[in-house]
């Protein structure tokens, strides 16, 4: 994938997250308790997903570099 698509979705990402986390406030403040708590969800699943995955792909990078420059 090339690197100014994936800028584009890292973006569209931290909009999406950030609109549901103000979004879940708005509807839980003006009385849409279930709703406000639906898309506080979603906000809560797609900042666990994300998190774990860039976790997961920062030890990823981590070993191959270390696997190369001992490989030398």
């Amino acid at each position: 994938m090339k690197p100014d698509v994936k800028e584009k979705i890292k973006n569209w990402l931290l909009v999406i997250m950030i609109s549901a986390l103000v979004g879940s406030f708005l509807l839980f403040f003006l009385g849409y308790y279930r709703t406000g708590l639906a898309v506080g969800a979603v906000f809560m699943f797609l900042s666990l997903f994300l998190g774990q995955w860039y976790s997961a792909k920062r030890v990823d990078d981590l070993y191959h570099s270390e696997y190369k420059r001992n490989k030398r």
